[in-house]
């Protein structure tokens, strides 16, 4: 029978095994987060994001920091000195450069952006052609940066003492179950603000606890500089992360030093955008609106719109069905005990309290801005860069010192917040202010085939809801979702979102034979260690 097990070795599936071997579970996690959120394009007019394409634009072709040729078509604009600019941080402007630059070569024929908005006729069409531009900007600038975050959390899970199937479950979470899905499809600041504070905060662990050497805060200050850089709120990230750094150092005065000397360069951007903007290293886009009143009147009052706390910012930031951060993504609650638990651990005190303090900063900080809705927005977008602070602490919940119930809740309430946040960045990705409750007036009824309107849906009872729905199920093919490439393969319906499902499967089932080869290996070795044991021990007898 040799001929036989030779024939078996000769057709062992082994070296294909290894030749498709899948990388680590933080870069699958990445890797899921990815597709999930480049699936969707956003389509429409978008002042925020257009105004930093804006920028950039004129930055490239034109050398210039001022966007006065493309001024008209964005209300996200600042006036000084004869001329209009970005009203927004230039850090998300920057980055983009070379991704502009590139796709100007390869699908704008070289020329400038403002030669297809203002060429009469149009030499392509105008919002098709900002439309792809601002999607290929939001997957390198926010779904690229948004799964980078999502393996770093699997990473930190892991020293929590998650295991692996938990650690990966703690990063889709992020990358799945909160608004940081969203704003992943998007090409707002938001996501590359995260990432870069959430890096920061992870390259400072590493040294802290000796795993990488000192030299790598100076990486970490650039981080944090480039994220004040790309949205000013993260001075609390920063500050925070910063006193983390160096707090209980030996050598605080040198870290200090190594962190400064990382975030000067990066700050020093802004500086020179500013005085070449606004005449003064100091004079933000902020201090200059030109766009609609209302937000003039509303950046007018205490620091930049930012005053006090209120009761219906408040409720409306956390609970509300109009804005509710919990309310779309009730695991982030499970925060509150996760927090507590992981800070009675010595060895991670520090790090919960970075985690407590930004969560609470943004919230707060949030509740205090006028415009603490976000304006078209799913969730209070200002609450972003705290996001992956408010997830990382849930990994200490699925530890199995704690009663198994925290880890069956959080799994539960887990899957729950994926299935609500995806169906909605299914539909739309940005909620439209006329929706009060917008899951039961803009997400289930488009789910459902009804054509949304505010003043139609918002009058359905759950009653005429709850039967319409039942008329299309099972297969809902009159779904009506936002832009996606199912849609543009000409998908029906819920069949739109098959191609992603059929992509992701791919992905688990090339992780998990991985991990049956792992665990074949784990086998073997076992074997061979008990085998041998066992002849020590006969021999000794």
């Amino acid at each position: 029978m040799s001929w036989v097990r030779h024939i078996m070795t000769k057709l062992s599936l082994r070296p294909v095994r290894r030749a498709l071997t899948p990388p680590s579970t933080e870069v699958v996690a990445g890797i899921i987060v990815f597709l999930a959120a480049a699936y969707f394009i956003m389509s429409g007019v978008l002042w925020n994001s257009e105004t930093h394409i804006y920028l950039t634009a004129s930055l490239v072709d034109r050398g210039s920091v001022n966007i006065d040729p493309f001024a008209r078509f964005t209300g996200d604009i600042a006036y000084a000195h004869g001329h209009y600019f970005a009203d927004k941080a230039p850090g998300l402007s920057i980055a983009a450069i070379p991704i502009y630059w590139l796709y100007k070569l390869l699908f704008m024929h070289g020329e400038p952006l403002a030669v297809f908005l203002t060429h009469k006729p149009p030499k392509s069409l105008p919002g098709a052609q900002i439309m792809m531009l601002r999607y290929t900007l939001s997957v390198f600038l926010s779904a690229i940066p948004t799964a980078i975050v999502s393996g770093l959390l699997v990473s930190l899970a892991r020293k929590i003492g998650a295991t692996r199937w938990w650690a990966l479950a703690i990063g889709l979470i992020y990358g799945l179950g909160t608004i940081a899905h969203a704003f992943a499809t998007l090409f707002f600041s938001h996501q590359l603000s995260a990432v870069l504070g959430f890096g920061a905060f992870y390259l400072v662990y590493h040294v802290r606890h000796g795993l990488l050497a000192r030299g790598y805060l100076v990486l970490a200050g650039f981080l944090l500089g480039y994220a004040i850089v790309t949205e000013h709120t993260m001075a609390i990230v920063a500050l925070s992360v910063g006193v983390y750094a160096i707090a209980g150092a030996r050598r605080w005065l040198g870290d200090t030093a190594k962190i400064m000397a990382g975030a000067i360069p990066a700050l020093s951007l802004e500086l020179i955008y500013n005085t070449l903007a606004f005449g003064s290293p100091f004079s933000l886009g902020y201090s200059n609106l030109a766009g609609p009143t209302v937000f003039r009147e509303g950046q007018s009052h205490g620091f930049f719109g930012i005053t006090m706390p209120t009761i219906e910012a408040a409720w409306g930031i956390t609970f509300s069905p109009y804005r509710g951060l919990f309310f779309l993504s009730p695991v982030l609650l499970l925060a509150i005990p996760a927090l507590v638990m992981l800070a009675r651990r010595r060895e991670w005190q520090a790090e919960s309290l970075v985690c407590a303090i930004v969560s609470v900063s943004y919230l707060l900080l949030n509740m205090s801005y006028f415009a603490w809705d976000g304006g078209f927005s799913m969730g209070p977008r200002h609450v972003l860069p705290a996001v992956p602070f408010m997830v990382l602490p849930l990994a200490e919940l699925t530890r199995r010192v704690h009663h198994v119930a925290w880890a069956r809740i959080t799994a539960v309430v887990g899957m729950w917040s994926i299935l609500v946040v995806g169906v909605s960045v299914a539909v739309r990705p940005l909620f439209d202010q006329r929706f009060s409750s917008p899951l039961t007036q803009l997400v289930v009824p488009s789910v459902c085939g009804i054509r949304v309107r505010p003043e139609i849906t918002s009058t359905l009872t759950p009653g005429q809801l709850a039967q319409t729905c039942n008329a299309v199920a099972p297969y809902y093919v009159t779904a009506r979702f936002g832009t996606n490439w199912g849609a543009r393969l000409g998908l029906p319906g819920v069949m739109q979102l098959i191609p992603l499902a059929i992509v992701l499967m791919v992905v688990a089932v090339w992780y998990l034979w991985g991990l049956s080869d792992e665990a074949r290996e784990r086998t073997y070795v076992a074997v061979e260690v008990s085998s041998v044991e066992s002849l020590m021990s006969v021999s000794a007898v």
